[in-house]
């Protein structure tokens, strides 16, 4: 009998129980006021710590984007399509990419982006609309010799 009690307790022991059971959570309903306090206090502090993370990401982003081109490969590109000096940068390249990539393939996930980009947001009347307009742009291409 005790060799099977030794094994149960051996076994428990073993286990880690989670720190965070529901038995362990207390209601808001039965902290104090100062307790409370403190807890949103917290939780304010942790929020404004994201909030500013976010926005330094956000900056950071925004300033590669605005980054001036220097691979001369792109440049070239970015010429062809009449773009020139500042306007060069890193963000113009990604769009003018996008574009071109809906007018080789008519990848209606790449029209969708470069159309968000310079309208804003679609209504989703206007997500339906997507691949008639993509259906016209690989008629397009077929007339003038491009690829489907």
């Amino acid at each position: 009998m005790d060799k099977v009690k030794d094994a149960k307790t051996k076994k428990a022991a073993g286990k880690k129980k989670p720190k965070n059971n529901a038995r362990n959570l207390v209601p808001n309903s039965e902290r104090t006021p100062s307790e409370l306090r403190a807890i949103t206090q917290k939780g304010g502090i942790a929020s404004g710590k994201a909030r500013r993370e976010k926005r330094d990401r956000q900056e950071q982003v925004l300033m590669i984007l605005d980054l001036a081109v220097k691979n001369p490969e792109i440049m070239e590109k970015l010429d062809k399509l009449g773009v020139e000096g500042k306007k060069r940068t890193i963000e113009t390249a990604m769009d003018a990419s996008v574009v071109n990539r809906v007018l080789e393939t008519g990848d209606p996930t790449a029209y969708k982006a470069i159309k968000e980009e310079a309208y804003g947001k679609m209504e989703s009347h206007d997500k339906l609309d997507i691949n008639a307009e993509v259906k016209s742009i690989n008629i397009t291409l077929r007339n003038y010799g491009g690829e489907e």
